[in-house]
């Protein structure tokens, strides 16, 4: 993984609000072939860890992406996360992963942030 931007957060943790959207792009270089991947979230809160929803799992739609993901390519992952009104109000990490099709990481990054009404 070369660069990953959230937006909008200016800093951490990340202050996601209630009912808004934001959007995430992840610039990386594919280590291994693979014909497909798929986006795992989860929101971790004081070592428990919770699944985060999100509208598209599957990394080859709709997110910039179009597989088979070749070894040594440089791709621009792009999606974005509504936070749902649901949601606590929580201090927590996100991790975020998108891994090929055996289920081993692509690439995975965790970011502090904090769910705010």
């Amino acid at each position: 993984m070369h660069n990953l931007y959230v937006n909008p957060c200016p800093d951490t943790p990340c202050q996601l609000k209630h009912n808004h959207n934001y959007s995430l792009s992840i610039n990386f270089t594919a280590k291994e072939t693979t014909p497909e991947a798929k986006a795992v979230v989860d929101g971790i809160i004081q070592d428990i860890t919770v699944p985060f929803y999100i509208h598209e799992p599957d990394a080859c739609k709709n997110c910039n992406i179009t597989c088979p993901i070749t070894s040594g390519k440089t791709y621009l992952y792009t999606t974005f996360v509504f936070v749902l009104p649901v949601y606590p109000t929580v201090k927590l990490d996100i991790k975020w992963a998108v891994q090929d099709a055996s289920g081993k990481d692509i690439f995975c990054f965790v970011i502090p942030a904090a769910i705010v009404p």
